[in-house]
């Protein structure tokens, strides 16, 4: 499964984000974390990338945590 955490900025984020890192350390191997900080250049692609990376191949017994702030996420305005 995919945990997809969108960090919106002084909403208690933090706690949260430490939550879900104590998760992935207790489930050992079969779990793992990945973030996207930062706004810039460069970064949206980063940001595809790094998802793309991160939830492919997952078993059945696999969980992905990703976690994006809110500078680093560039969401659809449209939709």
């Amino acid at each position: 499964g995919i945990i997809f955490f969108y960090h919106i900025a002084c909403t208690g984020g933090a706690s949260m984000n430490h939550w879900l890192g104590k998760q992935v350390k207790h489930n050992g191997p079969h779990t793992s974390y990945w973030t996207s900080w930062g706004r810039h250049d460069g970064r949206e692609r980063k940001f595809i990338d790094g998802m793309n990376n991160q939830t492919k191949k997952i078993g059945p017994n696999e969980w992905r945590v990703v976690h994006a702030h809110g500078y680093s996420y560039f969401p659809n305005a449209s939709e």
